[in-house]
C-alpha cells in the first residue's frame, strides 16, 4: 500500500462493516459483513463465511466502512460507521482472532483509522462512548481490542475527529472539527504524544478557521493539510497548506490563492519524487481551471509536466498511487478530459489515460481504494455495478481492471 495506514471509506450514514483483506502471503481475500446487529451471513455451521462473493443477497443497501492495515503483518482492521462494532480477521486461517474482543463498541461513527508500528490501533470519529464508557472522539485500542489505559484521552475533544495520521517518531497528528482538547483550545488540529499528551513542541495556536479534512506527512516530515480553512494563524490559507514539523508555516510552499473548495478527506497522494497530487470537488487553484484534480510541485507551484487538460467533471473522492507511479482515480465522475471515463480511470504519471487498464462501462460512486501487494485493487463506494454486473459497494479489480 502506498501508505502503512489506508482510509478507504467513510460516509456517516453507513451502517454496513467489511472487513479482513488480504495479507503479505499469498492467501486468499477474506471479509466478513455485517449488519448494525449481528452477521449477515452465518452457514449452518455456524462459522461466518470468509469468500468474497459480492451479490445482491450478501451485501445490504449500504456501502462498506473503512479500514486499515496493519504494517507488520498485513491484515486489517475495520469497522462499521453506526455502531462499529470491530473485527479482526487471521487471513492466513481465513478465521476470526478469537481475542479481539469487539463487544458493544462505539456509539456514532468512526471517521478515520490509524495502526502504529506495534500494532496499536488510533480512531477518531462522531463517537463518544466505547463499550458504554465515555471517549469524546479518540481513542487509542490494544490489538485485541480492549482500551490502551497507557493513552490519556481524559475529556477528549468537542468534536469529530476526521484524519489521524502518526509520525515516524510516534507522535501523532489529529485534525478535525474540534476546538477543543481535554477543555483547552485547540483549533481543528493538534499533535500529541504517544501517551495522548498535548504536544509542546507543535505551535498550533489560533489554529485554522474550519475543518481539517486530511493530514499527509511527507518523507522529510513536513505536513500537508487539506480542509474547509481559509486561514491558518491568521494568514490566509485557502483550503490547503504545508507546515513544518514544528507547527509553523513552510513559507516554501506557496499556496496563495489556493482552492476555491476541498470538502472531502483523503484527496492528498505524495508521489516518491515529492510531486503532490490532489482530488476533491475544488475547480481551481491560484485562479487557473483545475477540475477536480491537479498534480503540484513540491513548492506548491502547478506542475505543468501533468496534463490534466479539461479534467473530470464532476467530484472525485479518491485516489492512490501504484508501485509504479500509475494514478488511480475514482468518484462521480463521467468524463475525463472530455471522453468518456465512468467513475473510474487510471493514468499514467504524465496525466494520460492508461489505455492498459480497461475501465470500459465502469461504474460510479468509487470512494477509497486499497492497493494489495500483489497488485490488485480493492474499490469500495455507493457503486451497485461494474461493466454492467453486479458488484454492490465492493469489488476487486486485476491489475488490468
Amino acid at each position: 500500500m502506498e501508505e502503512n495506514v489506508q482510509q478507504l471509506l467513510k460516509d456517516k450514514n453507513e451502517d454496513v462493516v467489511q472487513f479482513n483483506f488480504e495479507n503479505n502471503t499469498s492467501s486468499p481475500i477474506a471479509i466478513d459483513l455485517f449488519d448494525t446487529a449481528s452477521l449477515l451471513t452465518i452457514p449452518t455451521s455456524g462459522n461466518p463465511q470468509t469468500t468474497y462473493t459480492p451479490s445482491n443477497d450478501l451485501l445490504p443497501s449500504l456501502p462498506p466502512s473503512l479500514f486499515a492495515q496493519n504494517p507488520n503483518n498485513g491484515t486489517f482492521i475495520a469497522s462499521d460507521l453506526t455502531s462499529p462494532a470491530l473485527r479482526l480477521l487471521n487471513t492466513t486461517t481465513n478465521t476470526n482472532e478469537s481475542n479481539f474482543d469487539n463487544s458493544i463498541g462505539f456509539n456514532a461513527s468512526v471517521d478515520s483509522i490509524a495502526i502504529q508500528p506495534d500494532g496499536k490501533i488510533l480512531m477518531g470519529g462522531n463517537f463518544t462512548t466505547y463499550k458504554g464508557l465515555t471517549e469524546q472522539f479518540i481513542i487509542r485500542l490494544n490489538s485485541d481490542g480492549t482500551k490502551d489505559l497507557t493513552f490519556d484521552n481524559s475529556i477528549g475533544f468537542d468534536n469529530f475527529v476526521y484524519s489521524i495520521a502518526i509520525q515516524t517518531d510516534g507522535k501523532i497528528l489529529v485534525g478535525g472539527f474540534f476546538t477543543a482538547y481535554k477543555g483547552l483550545s485547540e483549533q481543528f488540529i493538534i499533535r500529541l504524544n504517544s501517551d495522548g499528551s498535548k504536544d509542546l513542541t507543535f505551535d498550533n495556536s489560533i489554529g485554522f478557521n474550519n475543518s481539517v479534512f486530511s493530514i499527509a506527512i511527507q518523507p522529510d516530515g513536513k505536513i500537508l493539510v487539506v480542509g474547509a480553512f481559509t486561514t491558518y494563524k491568521g494568514v490566509s490559507a485557502n483550503n490547503i497548506i504545508r507546515l513544518n514539523p514544528d507547527g509553523s508555516k513552510d513559507t516554501s510552499f506557496d499556496n496563495s490563492v489556493g482552492f476555491n473548495s476541498v470538502t472531502t478527506e483523503n484527496t492528498i497522494a505524495i508521489q516518491t519524487d515529492g510531486k503532490i497530487l490532489v482530488v476533491g470537488t475544488f475547480t481551481t487553484y491560484k485562479g487557473v481551471s483545475a477540475n477536480y484534480i491537479i498534480r503540484l510541485n513540491s513548492d506548491g507551484s502547478i506542475d505543468t509536466s501533468f496534463d490534466y487538460g479539461t479534467g473530470f467533471n464532476n467530484f472525485a473522492y479518491s485516489i492512490a498511487i501504484q508501485s509504479d507511479g500509475k494514478i488511480l482515480c475514482g468518484g462521480d465522475f463521467t468524463t475525463y478530459k472530455g471522453i468518456t471515463e465512468n467513475g473510474i480511470i487510471r493514468l499514467n504519471p504524465d496525466g494520460s489515460k492508461d489505455t492498459s487498464f480497461d475501465n470500459s462501462v465502469g461504474t460510479n460512486g468509487i470512494y477509497r481504494f486499497g492497493l494489495q501487494p500483489n497488485g490488485k485493487i480493492l474499490c469500495v463506494g455507493f457503486f451497485t455495478t461494474y461493466k454492467g454486473v453486479t458488484a454492490n459497494r465492493i469489488i476487486r479489480l486485476n491489475s488490468d481492471g
